[in-house]
């Protein structure tokens, strides 16, 4: 039987990286997953802005999603427009502001920590 070739998976495409990238969870883009395959694939996850103009924490457990929504968020580099999340305090609301200057549309659910203020007081310029 013939020997299959080893294929060299950082010599893909860019194209073809980011759909597979796309397929993945947040928290394997975010904490590191991706970025042990190779350099091309890690490159593609962190400087690839459409992999991050659109952030989805939604579903997971409270204690980890500060830390992986602030991360996801400071991987965007500013180009989040689309954030969805939840579990997440007016710490969070502000740091988004600051962060996500092109945000269009944000989504939260359970986001008792969020008040009034808070709201506010990440909606001013």
């Amino acid at each position: 039987m013939d020997a299959i070739p080893e294929r060299d998976w950082a010599e893909l495409p860019v194209d073809a990286i980011l759909y597979i990238l796309r397929k993945l969870d947040l928290v394997d883009l975010v904490q590191g997953g991706v970025a042990a395959v190779c350099s091309s694939w890690r490159r593609a996850a962190r400087d690839e802005a459409v992999l991050w103009r659109h952030i989805d924490i939604r579903g997971r457990f409270p204690g980890d999603l500060d830390h992986l929504a602030r991360g996801a968020v400071c991987v965007s580099t500013g180009q989040c427009e689309n954030f969805c999340g939840q579990f997440l305090d007016d710490d969070f609301l502000l740091f988004l502001a600051d962060r996500a200057p092109l945000l269009r549309c944000l989504r939260l659910k359970f986001c008792h920590g969020i008040t009034s203020e808070g709201f506010a007081a990440g909606l001013r310029p």
